[in-house]
């Protein structure tokens, strides 16, 4: 596990350099990153981890980026709304691109089939980069290198996330154990 702020290997369940416990990694929230990002008050707060922070859904997480992450539903989900609106603008304009230059071919304007076609081929070319980001991040997935937005709780919250954690799978076993016992 690494260290988000620093991306130092954590050693004795801690950063050397940052202080920061495995603790408070493991249990870094996702939807803080994203509400402080859509508030502009990211600075110095938000860090990339990766290690799933355990409040977002894995599964969407997995669905958003292989089916719509071509264009940047994952990562409006995840927070990261300047690529999102980059894909998605992307393959907006050369859908639109396309379908007004087959208009002007239709009505044979050949002026403004060549202004289509010429931003056609730009928006081709962000749309080369556009898949590019869509590869890698789905790679990243496949390997657990992909990096989500996180803020990291104090160590004390950490601390106490960590012991409700532990006191309701207590919880949950001594129920399972309960339920076992009337069988």
């Amino acid at each position: 596990m690494r260290c988000p702020i620093c991306g130092a290997k954590l050693k004795n369940e801690q950063c050397p350099y940052c202080k920061i416990s495995n603790k408070q990694v493991i249990y870094a929230s996702g939807k803080k990153a994203k509400e402080l990002i859509k508030e502009k008050k990211a600075e110095g707060n938000v860090h990339t981890s990766t290690i799933m922070p355990k409040d977002i859904d894995k599964l969407k997480v997995w669905i958003f980026a292989i089916l719509g992450g071509i264009f940047g539903i994952d990562s409006f989900y995840l927070g990261r709304f300047y690529k999102g609106l980059y894909c998605f603008l992307t393959y907006v304009g050369l859908y639109l691109t396309s379908l007004l230059k087959l208009i002007a071919d239709i009505v044979s304007n050949a002026n403004m089939f060549y202004v289509f076609d010429l931003l056609q081929s730009l928006f081709t070319v962000f749309g080369v980069v556009s898949f590019m980001m869509w590869l890698v991040g789905v790679i990243n997935l496949l390997t657990k290198k992909y990096k989500y937005l996180v803020v990291l709780p104090k160590e004390s919250d950490a601390q106490k996330m960590y012991l409700d954690e532990l006191a309701e799978n207590q919880r949950k076993a001594q129920e399972k154990e309960e339920k076992r016992d009337r069988k």
